[in-house]
């Protein structure tokens, strides 16, 4: 027992040297936010988005987003619609692919996009309808047209020679110009 006990108390004392010695040097504040930095950068609003998602219905029910169906067979339980979400994290903020219902919409979402973004904590709200029944509202933390572009974050065009990097749209997705057909 006595040579366990003073291997655990080496380990123990190794490790407490360690993060003293790292505490004296850069600070344990320093330490304790550095893992934040090397968070790649789709998965940086994980956390926002799985709350999102957790909190779906209750944002789309408060916000009226949500409608009793009046031709429920049984009158006496009222059976609610509410649009089904997928939400997922972007490198810009949060994504939510959105199958409607009858009685909520894209004019339903673009009215209450504002009170999303607040719900959300995001600076903007976009709403799309990529087509018939489905929507992608897409929360953006900070805008990606603000952000520079240093020469190693120009990503490869697919077909080289043959496309233009053009930068950024309004979502933070890389856009390139074809100039296959160009004289």
């Amino acid at each position: 027992i006595g040579a366990i006990a003073l291997a655990v108390a080496a380990v123990l004392g190794l490790v407490l040297a360690v993060f003293a010695g790292y505490r004296h040097r850069a600070g344990i504040l320093a330490w304790c936010r550095a893992p934040k930095l090397s968070v790649p950068r789709g998965t940086r609003h994980v956390h926002r988005a799985l709350w999102a998602a957790l909190r779906w219905h209750h944002l789309t029910r408060n916000l009226g987003l949500a409608v009793a169906d009046k031709h429920a067979a049984d009158a006496s339980v009222t059976k609610v619609s509410r649009p089904r979400a997928v939400v997922l994290p972007h490198s810009h903020g949060i994504t939510a692919r959105v199958r409607t219902v009858p009685g909520s919409g894209r004019e339903e979402f673009e009215k209450v996009a504002d009170h999303i973004a607040d719900y959300w904590r995001c600076q903007r709200v976009s709403v799309s309808s990529p087509k018939p029944g489905h929507l992608i509202v897409r929360g953006l933390r900070r805008d990606p047209l603000l952000e520079l572009i240093s020469a190693d974050g120009i990503p490869v065009s697919p077909r080289p020679g043959r496309d233009l990097y053009l930068g950024r749209d309004e979502h933070g997705s890389h856009r390139f110009a074809d100039l296959a057909n160009v004289p």
